[in-house]
């Protein structure tokens, strides 16, 4: 028994306002502390039972979101560079066998001995002081040569082909043949008067309606006297075929006739 009394129906004295908050303050630690001895034992528990597994809890598991992709950088740009293989050093060529030597030709033979050549006329011979007086051409004769121009009968000089090409392209014969318009000069070669050569030569000249000449034919084709016949056929003029009484063409064969006169005696030369 305490040694006071309290009196019955007495007031009791105000409390202190510290001691109000200490008691106050000493209850909230009470009650967090019991509060915290539930929430311990309630979590062991739930520990062992996901432990034991008789318990299904239910865990929520937070993960981080997960990082944006990242766009990979687009493949840079591969550049091959190729090396060039060193170039292999050149092979020698393998030395040419040796040529064999060439054969000597023999030697030649000497020439035979040339005689000289006669100095021309009217030089001093070497050595001799004689003058050999120069050549001079044999004389003219002197009778002249002649040439005879008339119509040439017979054309059997100029072969067959020829004659029948005539009788193809002409085959039938005009009212008026051609001929000469004037007299035709001819002059006798010279090397032929020389020579004293005589011959015959025809012509035959396919004409056209104006009477000019568009082909000649010489027989025989004399290197000496066909000259002189076509130098003078190339002034000649001719007068056209006719037939009813209009030129037409056709042809005309003529004959030249070369001749040298004798030689007559010399009457001053004793017989």
């Amino acid at each position: 028994m305490n040694a006071s009394t309290t009196t019955l129906g007495a007031p009791s004295p105000p409390t202190p306002l510290w001691a109000a908050g200490l008691l106050s303050l000493i209850l909230h630690a009470a009650l967090l502390a019991t509060l915290g001895s539930v929430l311990t034992s309630a979590w062991r528990s739930a520990d062992f039972t996901a432990f034991s597994g008789s318990g299904t809890p239910l865990q929520a598991v937070l993960a981080p979101p997960a990082p944006p992709a990242e766009s990979e950088p687009p493949p840079a740009p591969q550049i091959e560079i190729t090396t060039p293989a060193p170039a292999s050093p050149p092979v020698a060529p393998a030395p040419a066998a040796p040529a064999a030597p060439a054969p000597v030709p023999p030697a030649p033979a000497a020439p035979p001995a040339v005689a000289p050549a006669p100095p021309p006329p009217g030089l001093t011979q070497p050595g001799t002081g004689q003058v050999d007086a120069p050549r001079r051409p044999a004389p003219l004769p002197t009778d002249s040569g002649d040439v005879a121009v008339g119509p040439a009968a017979d054309l059997s000089g100029f072969g067959p082909v020829t004659a029948a090409r005539l009788a193809l392209q002409f085959p039938v014969r005009p009212g008026r043949l051609p001929r000469l318009a004037r007299t035709l000069t001819v002059v006798y070669p010279e090397a032929a008067l020389r020579e004293r050569a005589s011959t015959q030569v025809a012509a035959l000249l396919l004409l056209d309606a104006k009477g000019t000449v568009v082909e000649t034919v010489i027989e025989p084709d004399d290197p000496v006297f066909a000259p002189a016949v076509r130098e003078a056929l190339a002034s000649a003029v001719f007068l056209p075929a006719q037939a009813a009484d209009a030129p037409v063409p056709y042809w005309i064969a003529l004959e030249f006739v070369f001749a040298v006169d004798p030689i007559k005696p010399n009457p001053s030369t004793p017989n």
